[in-house]
């Protein structure tokens, strides 16, 4: 199993649709919160990678949304 987080319409397209062709099933799953509960995960996330992604993170707030 892959986990992905997908913010772009295209790109999920490509995604789903190139994932069907080669028969591989592809799940969506649409996980949804408050920006105020977003803004903490993303500022207490301590995990090495999330802190480098931190910045950029919170810069695409408005795309999550």
């Amino acid at each position: 199993m892959v986990t992905e987080t997908v913010l772009i319409e295209q790109y999920w397209q490509e995604i789903h649709s190139t994932s069907a062709r080669a028969g591989i099933p592809v799940h969506h799953f649409l996980l949804d919160t408050d920006r105020y509960t977003l803004e903490e995960r993303i500022h207490t996330d301590t995990e090495p990678e999330s802190i480098d992604a931190r910045r950029r993170r919170l810069d695409h707030l408005a795309d999550y949304r």
